[in-house]
C-alpha cells in the first residue's frame, strides 16, 4: 500500500514538473476594436518550444464578459491561421472575426485542456463554463476604442525577456502580427542581441542577460542621427557583456558620461584624455578642471569633457564611441559647493555631472532639494551655445528636461562651505523615459521668447525667455530661473538683467506691468542684428515695447522684429528695456482699457498710453497736490519718480480723460 502511494506521489510530482505555464506559451498581441467597422481582428500566440509543446495542442477560447460564457474557440488548424518562426520562437497569427468589443470580454489559452492564461480587456470577470470555468480573468490594463484606435493598430507586449512575465502590455500601436512586437525582443537562441539606433526596449522583471541564450552580449547601437535605449525597471544579475554606443558628430569638446557601474573603465575611446570639473577643489581658484589622466573616469555619475579631433584625444575624429559594462539601475549624486573667486552669484557652486543611465533622464522627475538650483545646462558644441531648461521657464536654445544617455550637464548648488555635500537620489525605473524623440512638454506658464540673429550670418543666434508665474520674484529664483552662460563661436548673447545678474530664463509675475532690462553682446561690432519675439501663452498675447536707450526710441515688437546695429558695448549698462503690459493691471479703474497703465523701474515712472486718444498727463498726490505734468509724445512716456506714496495719474485728451491710481515705491 505504501509503495502504491509513493508511485502516485511520484507521478503527481512528475506532472507538476512538466506542467505547461506562460513561460512556454502566451498571448502576445491582439486587436478587437477600431474607428469605423472593425477590421483585421486577431490574437497572436507565442510558443517558445514548439517541438516540445506542439501548436496543435494549444487552444484559444473566447469568452463573453457579460455572462462569463464561451462564444467561440480557435486552434492552429482554424481557417486563416499562419505560423512564423522568428529567432527560434513560433508565432501563431490567429484571425478572429467578430472578436467582442469589451467592457469586459476576454480569452483563455490552454494546453490540452489545462489553462495557462485567462486574459481580459476593459475589466475582469469570472468564466461560467468550458475550460476556464470558475476562473477570474486578469485584465491587461489597456484597451482600444471606436473613437481613437486606428485600423492597423493593436495592443501588444513590449520588453526584453523569455517568458510572459518579462513583458508589459502597452497602448495601441502599429500592429506586428506574425512578428515580434514593437520594442520587444524574445530571447531564445544563441544570437547576440542588438538594440538598433532609434529603438528602445525595457527590462521589467529580474532578468539575467547572460542567461538569455544570447551569447551574453547585448549592444545598444547609435548612429549619426539617433541612438538606442534600454530601460531597466527590474534588475540585472550576471549581465554578461552590455555595450552602449553614442555618436559624436564634430571635433571640439563634448560633454559625455557613462551609463555603466564602472564608468569609463572599458571604453573604445581614450579614457585618459577625459577631463572633469572638481567643484570641491581648493587653491587660488576654487573649482577647477582635472585632466591629463588624473580624472576619476571609473566613477559613475560624473560628467566629463571629451576632446575630439586629434591624435591622443578621446576620439581622433568624429564618430561613434562605446562603453562596456553593467548598466546602472540607481544612482545618488553627491554635489559640492564652493565660492568661486570670481564675482557674481552665478559663478558659485557648479557641478558637472552626467546621465548615469542607458535611457533618457527626465530631470523634471528628479527631486533636487532646497540647496540645488532647478535649472540644467548642456553645452552644445555643434552650435557653441549653452542650452538651459527650468520647470517654469522651459528651454533656451533647444534645452529640455530630457537628458540623453551618455550626456553630461551642469547643475548648481546654492550655499554652504567648501566641501559641503548635497545628495540627489534617482533610479532608472522612476526617473527615465525611453521615448526616443521626446516631445517638449510645453509649460503651463506663459512664455515670451526673445531671439537675436546676425543678419549677415543667421547661423549666429541666441535666445532668452521671460516666463509668467504669479507670485514669483523679480530677482533670481533658484528653482525657476536659469543663469546666462556665455556662448562662443561668433554667437551673440542675449539675456535679461536683474541687479547685475544675467539670466537666460527669467520667471517673473507678469500680472502687473514690468520693465525688464535686456542686454545683447556680440563679437561682431557694427554688424546688423535682428531681435524678434514669439509668445506661448494660454490666453491673450502680451504687448511688448522695446526701448532702445541709445536711440531713445520705443518700438512695439509684439508683432514685428527690431533691427539694430551692434555698437560694441561702448555704453554702460544694458542698451534695451522691455516694457511688458500686465495681464491684470493693478491700480487701473475697472473700465480702463488695458492699453493704458502706469508702472515703475528703479527711479523712473513710465506711462503707457494711447497717444491717439491722450495728449497730456498730470501726476497728483492723494491730497490734491500737482507733482508733475507733461505731454504724451509716444506710446510710453517717462519721468523721474517722486517720493514713495499713492498717486493719481490723469490722462487728458480732446474727447476722453482717465484717472489711474498707482503706488510708487
Amino acid at each position: 500500500m505504501l509503495k502504491h502511494k509513493f508511485l502516485i506521489f511520484a507521478l503527481i510530482i512528475s506532472q507538476c514538473l512538466y506542467a505547461q505555464t506562460s513561460a512556454d506559451a502566451w498571448i502576445n498581441e491582439f486587436h478587437y476594436d477600431n474607428v469605423g467597422t472593425d477590421v483585421g481582428e486577431f490574437i497572436e500566440v507565442v510558443i517558445k518550444n514548439v517541438s516540445t509543446y506542439p501548436a496543435a495542442n494549444w487552444t484559444l477560447t473566447l469568452y463573453n464578459g457579460s455572462n462569463g460564457s464561451k462564444y467561440g474557440s480557435k486552434t492552429s488548424s482554424s481557417s486563416g491561421v499562419t505560423s512564423t518562426t522568428v529567432n527560434g520562437v513560433t508565432i501563431l497569427d490567429i484571425p478572429v472575426s467578430g472578436l467582442q468589443n469589451g467592457a469586459p470580454d476576454g480569452f483563455s489559452l490552454d494546453y490540452n485542456g489545462t489553462v495557462v492564461q485567462f486574459l481580459s480587456y476593459e475589466g475582469s470577470f469570472t468564466a461560467s463554463n468550458d475550460v476556464a470555468s470558475g476562473s477570474t480573468s486578469v485584465s491587461v490594463g489597456v484597451s482600444e476604442t471606436a473613437s481613437h484606435t486606428q485600423v492597423g493598430q493593436s495592443l501588444q507586449l513590449d520588453g526584453i525577456g523569455h517568458s510572459y512575465n518579462d513583458f508589459r502590455w502597452q497602448s495601441a500601436a502599429a500592429d506586428t502580427d506574425g512578428a515580434f512586437n514593437n520594442n520587444q525582443i524574445i530571447v531564445s537562441t544563441s544570437t547576440a542581441l542588438t538594440i538598433d539606433a532609434g529603438d528602445n526596449y525595457s527590462i521589467y522583471d529580474a532578468v539575467q542577460v547572460a542567461s538569455l541564450d544570447n551569447s551574453g552580449t547585448l549592444t545598444i547601437s547609435a548612429s549619426s542621427s539617433s541612438y538606442g535605449q534600454l530601460k531597466v525597471s527590474g534588475s540585472l544579475a550576471n549581465p554578461g557583456t552590455i555595450i552602449q554606443e553614442q555618436y559624436i558628430g564634430s571635433s571640439g569638446h563634448h560633454g559625455i558620461s557613462s551609463p555603466m557601474t564602472a564608468g569609463f573603465g572599458t571604453t573604445s575611446g581614450t579614457a585618459s584624455a577625459l577631463y572633469e570639473y572638481d567643484a570641491a577643489s581648493s587653491g587660488v581658484y576654487l573649482g577647477s578642471y582635472v585632466s591629463n589622466g588624473t580624472a576619476t573616469t571609473s566613477t559613475v555619475g560624473r560628467g566629463f569633457f571629451a576632446p575630439v579631433g586629434s591624435a591622443g584625444d578621446f576620439l581622433s575624429s568624429a564618430g561613434s564611441f562605446s562603453v562596456t559594462g553593467t548598466p546602472n539601475t540607481s544612482h545618488d549624486w553627491t554635489l559640492s559647493y564652493v565660492t568661486n573667486s570670481q564675482s557674481g552669484a552665478s559663478d558659485d557652486g557648479w557641478n558637472l555631472i552626467g546621465n548615469p543611465y542607458s535611457a533618457t533622464l527626465d530631470w523634471s522627475s528628479v527631486s533636487v532639494g532646497s540647496s540645488v538650483n532647478g535649472a540644467v545646462y548642456v553645452w552644445d558644441p555643434s552650435n557653441s551655445q549653452y542650452m538651459s531648461w527650468t520647470s517654469a521657464g522651459g528651454g533656451v536654445n533647444g534645452g529640455s528636461q530630457y537628458i540623453p544617455p551618455m550626456q553630461a550637464f551642469w547643475v548648481q548648488t546654492t550655499s554652504g562651505g567648501t566641501g559641503t555635500a548635497y545628495d540627489i537620489s534617482t533610479t532608472m525605473s522612476s526617473n527615465t523615459t525611453t521615448s526616443q524623440s521626446p516631445t517638449f512638454q510645453k509649460t503651463q506658464n506663459d512664455r515670451i521668447k526673445l531671439s537675436v540673429i546676425n543678419l549677415s550670418d543667421n547661423t549666429k543666434n541666441d535666445e532668452t525667455v521671460i516666463a509668467h508665474s504669479i507670485g514669483s520674484v523679480d530677482g533670481f529664483d533658484e528653482k525657476l530661473d536659469a543663469w546666462k552662460l556665455n556662448n562662443y563661436g561668433g554667437n551673440p548673447n542675449v539675456y535679461t538683467f536683474y541687479a547685475g545678474d544675467k539670466l537666460a530664463v527669467n520667471v517673473v509675475d507678469l500680472s502687473i506691468p514690468k520693465v525688464i532690462p535686456l542686454g545683447i553682446d556680440a563679437p561682431q561690432s557694427r554688424d546688423v542684428y535682428q531681435l524678434y519675439l514669439t509668445q506661448e501663452v494660454n490666453g491673450n498675447e502680451y504687448q511688448v515695447i522695446l526701448e532702445d536707450k541709445h536711440l531713445n526710441t520705443f518700438t512695439d515688437i509684439s508683432n514685428a522684429a527690431y533691427s539694430f546695429q551692434y555698437d560694441g558695448g561702448n555704453n554702460s549698462g544694458p542698451r534695451f528695456n522691455l516694457h511688458i503690459g500686465g495681464v491684470n493691471n493693478i491700480g487701473i479703474d475697472e473700465d480702463e482699457a488695458i492699453d493704458n497703465f502706469v508702472y515703475q523701474l528703479d527711479n523712473e515712472v513710465f506711462i503707457h498710453a494711447d497717444e491717439s486718444v491722450y495728449s497730456t498727463y498730470q501726476l497728483w498726490t492723494i491730497d490734491g497736490r500737482l507733482m508733475h505734468e507733461g505731454s504724451i509724445h509716444s506710446s510710453i512716456t517717462r519721468f523721474s519718480k517722486p517720493q514713495t506714496g499713492i498717486y493719481l495719474v490723469q490722462l487728458k485728451g480732446n474727447s476722453s480723460n482717465k484717472a489711474i491710481k498707482t503706488f510708487l515705491k
